[in-house]
This record gives structure tokens, sequence and C-alpha cells, in this order.
């Protein structure tokens, strides 16, 4: 499973603007069954504009936009539906080309101009007449069916470091700060693949800092060089660090976090996890490929937040080695 980038026009919120209430009322409960049962992180993030051409931010218009529904009943389904999206909210650079926000189409052409410089994986529009050649535009009511499609597991034994490191693009493109634990030796390659193709794509400036986390503390220096030597023309302002485990307390699995950075005061900042997927084992590490398929899944937010605690509790009482790349 991966994650998706989605951008939802403001008038999807409004029954009123769909072609038929009862299906606008459907197509929620699809899609928040689909998104949200069993889990409390949604496999999917959703564009938060903060500051389009004009002045106008998507999440206030929304807000706005539910507030104008005259039906209590509709209104606080649209509401619901916002809550429970509020999580999954990221934030995209201003974009530019459309002057004023009067309509959908308007919404839908600027929210087109941002994907022409970072790519979406869809467009959710309320209106069918919207079409762009470059990105898939589906309807709310459709968007369920989508989404569906888009998160079907794939066993795909033959996947390349380059494809699951694509997959991976989203964690990166919105994260301050990612957490790799990539416990053995062979997985360096795979680690440093998702390096070189997520920290130099368009997009992807945000992220501050990289930890990974490998066992091997006995041979700090050969492996450190031989990171740096890896990453010697990756293009990146982030802070790199390789933090060198004891073979007893590695962790074994092999998770990749993605990270929120939080004020707690004093000026001191702490991560905090969005989301974390974890995989079986990662392509070209030698558990025989051909036969095992890369398994990934997301983590709920109680296991990837314990996986972050105990890398963080550990680093100082367990003999770990940390290495600026």
């Amino acid at each position: 499973m991966k994650l998706l980038d989605f951008a939802f026009t403001p008038q999807v919120f409004d029954p009123h603007e769909a072609s038929s209430v009862d299906a606008w009322k459907d197509a929620i409960i699809e899609l928040t069954s689909m998104l949200f049962r069993g889990r409390d992180v949604a496999p999917l993030v959703v564009c938060n504009f903060q500051s389009l051409s004009g002045g106008h931010d998507w999440r206030q218009v929304v807000v706005d936009t539910i507030e104008r529904i005259a039906d209590q009943s509709l209104r606080r389904r649209a509401q619901d539906l916002l809550s429970k999206l509020q999580g999954a909210l990221v934030q995209r650079p201003p974009t530019f080309g459309v002057d004023a926000m009067r309509d959908e189409q308007d919404w839908a052409e600027s929210i087109h101009e941002s994907h022409r410089s970072t790519a979406f994986d869809g467009i959710v529009v309320q209106s069918s007449s919207h079409q762009f050649g470059s990105v898939s535009v589906s309807t709310f009511v459709g968007a369920s069916d989508v989404l569906h499609a888009s998160l079907l597991p794939v066993a795909n034994p033959l996947l390349t470091k380059e494809a699951v490191a694509d997959d991976l693009r989203v964690l990166f493109r919105y994260s301050d700060r990612v957490i790799m634990s990539m416990p053995y030796g062979p997985c360096q390659g795979f680690a440093v693949e998702c390096l070189r193709r997520n920290l130099e794509r368009s997009g992807h400036r945000s992220i501050r800092a990289i930890d990974v986390h490998i066992k091997g503390n006995k041979s700090v220096k050969s492996y450190a060089a031989d990171w740096r030597k890896r990453l010697a023309k990756v293009r990146s302002t982030a802070e790199i660090t390789c933090h060198f485990w004891p073979d007893e307390a590695c962790p074994r699995e092999r998770v990749i976090l993605g990270c929120s950075m939080v004020d707690i005061g004093e000026e001191e900042l702490r991560p905090k996890v969005r989301w974390g997927i974890s995989m079986t084992h990662v392509p070209g590490e030698g558990d025989d490929d051909r036969k095992q398929p890369i398994t990934r899944a997301m983590l709920n937010l109680r296991e990837a937040s314990e996986h972050l605690k105990f890398l963080t509790a550990n680093l100082l009482s367990r003999g770990v080695i940390s290495e600026r790349l």
C-alpha cells in the first residue's frame, strides 16, 4: 500500500453543486468508510492550499461553503467529511495563473496549475465537465471507485528499488523529517535509492532531516564512508544522519516514518509521526525477491509512534553511534 496525493475542490463539500443530493450523501458514506474504517491514518493526503492567487484559502473557503448549507442534516454530513480529512491535510505552495476564484472551474484550473509543478495522483471535482489530459480527474460521486482501484494491493515479486522508492514519494513530499529503519547491510542499496530519487524531486523541499538506522556499529567508519560515497551526488539541503546500532539492540523491522516537527517549547522541536509504512523486506535485500512478494502496509499511529519512541529512547542507552553524512 502507498500514500496517495489528492486534491479536492471546495465545491465537493456542497451538496447543491452535485447532480443529486442523494448521490452526494452516498458518496460521503462510501468515501469515509473506505478511508477510515479500522484505521486511524487515511491512506491519502488532501491538499490544503494555504494561499492561492488572490489570497483565497482553501480550508476557509470549504468552511464558508459548509456554513452556507441551509439544511442542518446536509451541513452536518459535509462537516463530518471535513473533520475526517483534517488529519490528512497537507500544505502546498501557492499556485498562480488564476486571479479570481469565482467557481469550481477556477479552482480546478488553479489546482491543475499546481499539478504541473508537482503531480497529484488525482483531482476530485463536483462537476464532470473538468477535463485535464495530464492528471486523473474524477467526480466526487465516482471518487471512491477511483481510490479503491488505486489502493488495491498488487503482489509483484519483481518490484525494483526504483519502483518502491517512487511509491514512497508522497511520504517524502510532505514530511519535515523522515526516519528509516533499514536494519541489514543489503537494505542499503534500497535506502540510498529512496533518498536519491525523493530528495531531488520537484516539490520535495520541506524535508529538514533524514535519519537512517542500521545494524553494524563495529564498522562505522567504513559504513559511513560507503554511504557518503553513494550519496555524494544527491543535491539536497536535508541533514542526513546514519545511526549504527549494535547487533543485539538493532530494531529488526523495515519501517519508514514520515514526521512533522512540533514545537515543544523553549525553541525545541520534536518529531511527531504522521505516517508509517512497514515492509516485509526491500528490493535487492536477497530474500529471494522473485518468490516472495514485497508486502507493504501502513502502520496505525500507535504502532508508528511506538517505533519512533523505541528508536529515540535507545539512542543514548544502547551504544548507538551516530554519524552525520
